[in-house]
């Protein structure tokens, strides 16, 4: 996880810098709607970002500063957005380790999503991420086997996963996550696999393998809900 540091500048005082750049090297992204499902193939964590938070993980392209990124907010949810609903975000992305270089906090520090409720009085517009929970990123990922394969409303694999059959005839525990058509596994980035069972559409698509510890609760089946 990259560092939290302090800067001088009170909030407003750096609207003009670029904010930092979001994490895109070996991340996978599917959108679910109003959520954004992402997935780190190289650590093997999953997140799921509400609209907020997806807002400003697609615009952090190291060149966006704070003034741009709240008329993005504020354009893109049609609702009012404002410098803190950023740090908030930000905070969240750190924390999921979905930044790159370290993360400077203003000198008032942390945002406080209590002080931020009192403001806006809607929950679900304060950014907000859940994690799969997986195993350590030294762990060796192994494809974990299973039987029978699930339905695209069953997820009978440890963890909440789901079974499925692979294109070439083995069934493994996976993260449900719509990650890219394929044709076959040979297709698909590196963890993960090229199954049948159609969840994410007509056309076969690349899931994440699940290794022994994952936990796919978070994301209650949702990623199947591919645009």
């Amino acid at each position: 996880m990259g560092q939290r540091v302090r800067n001088n500048k009170g909030k407003g005082g750096g609207s003009e810098a670029p904010l930092p750049r979001a994490l895109r090297d070996g991340v996978l992204a599917t959108d679910l709607g109003d959520e954004l499902v992402v997935y780190d193939s190289k650590q093997h964590h999953g997140h799921c970002l509400n609209k907020s938070a997806a807002v400003v993980w697609r615009h952090l392209d190291g060149q966006t500063s704070m003034a741009q990124m709240v008329t993005h907010l504020h354009r893109e949810l049609d609702a009012p957005a404002d410098e803190d609903m950023v740090w908030l975000a930000l905070e969240e992305l750190h924390k999921a380790n979905l930044l790159e270089g370290p993360l400077e906090l203003p000198a008032e520090g942390s945002v406080s999503r209590r002080s931020m409720l009192g403001r806006i009085g809607v929950v679900a517009a304060l950014p907000a991420i859940s994690s799969i929970v997986a195993p350590p990123a030294h762990a060796q990922v192994s494809a974990v086997g299973c039987s029978p394969p699930d339905t695209c409303q069953t997820f009978t694999c440890p963890g909440s996963c789901a079974c499925v059959t692979t294109t070439e005839g083995s069934t493994v525990c996976i993260v449900p996550t719509c990650v890219a058509p394929c044709t076959t596994t040979a297709d698909c980035p590196p963890g993960t696999v090229c199954f049948t069972l159609g969840c994410c559409g007509p056309a076969t698509f690349c899931v994440p393998i699940a290794p022994a510890g994952t936990n796919c609760a978070p994301l209650n089946g949702r990623a199947w809900q591919r645009q």
